[in-house]
């Protein structure tokens, strides 16, 4: 957070400096995450640990869930018009992948698995602190000032965690619960818009992943990469 803070404060000093326009605002954010790339999976399945513990084996799903987050940003805005900002805030990252069937442990001291055919879904969730430096370009539509810009985007991982729950055919319930201690630091890049009338805005964007999540993992060359889409609603300062 000291290099955001930095940020901000050279932001402003240049501004100063040069008699040009700064603009501070906050912003609430709602939007869709998944993963993309080969190894992201629509639909997965669970499988034992033993003692009623079950696991997810892809929680990398290729289907959309629901996020959100809130940051604030301070942008130049030169006298031609063009934009240099910074932006930083919190997320929480939220994808999901369907269960269609769970691998049981027979009875106990048995090494037999069973499969049976479930139903359910798996959330992955993933908490950052996002860093977002772009550059971008105003155009005055009347009384809308309409943003555009582009830039990388840094998601600092806090924590993670994934939740599952499936319901077999007999109505046996199985659940996948537990803290991943491996939170990912991942880079995106970032386009997107922003219209505003007078201390209002509404944004989109969207940040496509550049980060392989299965770096790590052997064998196959595994790849997943997080999908962002974003609507935000701001108010300037």
């Amino acid at each position: 957070m000291k290099a955001v803070k930095s940020l901000f404060v050279c932001l402003i000093c240049a501004t100063a400096a040069y008699g040009q326009k700064v603009e501070v605002a906050g912003q609430l954010n709602s939007g869709l995450a998944k993963f993309g790339g080969e190894s992201a999976a629509s639909t997965t399945t669970m499988h034992s640990l033993g003692a009623n513990r079950f696991f997810t084996l892809n929680p990398y799903g290729s289907r959309f869930a629901s996020s959100y987050g809130m940051s604030v940003q301070v942008q130049r805005v030169t006298r031609a018009n063009f934009l240099l900002g910074a932006q930083a805030g919190a997320e929480v990252l939220r994808n999901r992948v369907h269960i269609d069937g769970v691998y049981v442990y027979g009875p106990v001291y048995s090494s037999f698995i069973e499969y049976r055919e479930a139903s359910g879904k798996t959330i992955l969730r993933n908490d950052f602190i996002n860093l977002y430096p772009y550059f971008g370009y105003r155009v005055k539509a009347g009384a809308v000032d309409l943003d555009f810009n582009v830039g990388p985007e840094l998601g600092i991982g806090l924590k993670s965690g994934v939740k599952g729950e499936a319901t077999a055919a007999d109505g046996a319930v199985y659940t996948a619960n537990f803290e991943r201690s491996d939170p990912e630091t991942d880079i995106r890049a970032r386009v997107g818009v922003t219209a505003y009338c007078r201390h209002v805005g509404l944004s989109a964007s969207y940040a496509h992943g550049i980060t392989n999540y299965l770096r790590g993992y052997d064998g196959s060359n595994p790849e997943v990469y997080a999908r962002v889409f974003r609507l935000g609603l701001l108010y300037r300062l």
